[in-house]
């Protein structure tokens, strides 16, 4: 609980310390500078494939569909682990149930990222701008999906296995 009420009091913070415009940045604007990230689409790709999976087998479990996906995407495109791949095998269980969310959570990765960039001109590891960006992040999951869902896929992200 006390991890809960931490997550938040930091979300609510640094959300309220930062500009109106951090929500309000088009795709336009971002993409005639270059900020879109092919990430976008690939994620989507992977949320379709997901909800197409879900609809012909409805009977099919959580696991069964994450296996499913894991075959799909086993082949490296020249060399280049893609994103399924690249997700912990709890994210993996929250996008499959909570495919919606996990788009929204996508946007919010991004304009964690961007506001990231912006501020320290990286977007380092172990550091300041890492600290940041994970606080931006928590703060757009909880302004998105809610606290409750924010906090599954933030400690997903965590589950280094």
């Amino acid at each position: 609980m006390k991890k809960k009420e931490i997550v938040i009091g930091v979300s609510v913070l640094i959300s309220a310390s930062l500009p109106i415009s951090v929500y309000a940045a088009s795709n336009e604007s971002m993409s005639s500078r270059g900020f879109i990230i092919d990430e976008t689409n690939e994620f989507e790709d992977i949320v379709k494939q997901i909800l197409d999976v879900k609809s012909k087998h409805p009977e099919w479990s959580e696991q069964q569909i994450s296996d499913f996906m894991d075959q799909i995407h086993a082949i490296k495109k020249d060399g280049v682990i893609d994103i399924w791949n690249a997700l912990t095998s709890s994210e993996k269980k929250l996008v499959i149930r909570y495919p919606f969310d996990a788009l929204k959570v996508n946007k919010a990765k991004e304009i964690a990222t961007k506001q990231t960039e912006r501020k320290f001109g990286k977007n380092g590891l172990g550091d300041r701008s890492d600290a940041f960006r994970h606080g931006i992040w928590n703060a757009e999951m909880t302004v998105l999906i809610g606290s409750e869902k924010a906090e599954l896929f933030a400690t997903a992200h965590e589950d280094k296995e």
